[in-house]
């Protein structure tokens, strides 16, 4: 287990500060996802050991979250 640090916390805030850091982490999980469905394409694109190659559906990738993940996945499918 990897526990939150108080500073990424936003359990532990309230008003301005929660919103602020609820959307500081909504846009670096949105980049995370980002990140990983772009490595994905480039795996089924051309995947050196052929594990993925031509074998991932990228149109029909989905994205789900509970909380503040379910308000970041809207934002990464386009």
């Amino acid at each position: 287990m990897i526990a939150r640090t108080a500073e990424n916390n936003a359990d532990l805030l309230g008003g301005p500060e929660k919103e602020h850091l609820a959307e500081k982490l909504e846009q670096a999980w949105t980049a995370d996802m980002g990140f990983a469905l772009d490595q994905l394409e480039r795996l089924n694109a051309s995947d050196p050991s052929g594990r993925f190659e031509g074998r991932l559906d990228m149109r029909r990738v989905g994205v789900f979250g509970h909380s503040l993940g379910g308000a970041t996945a809207p934002a990464v499918l386009p």
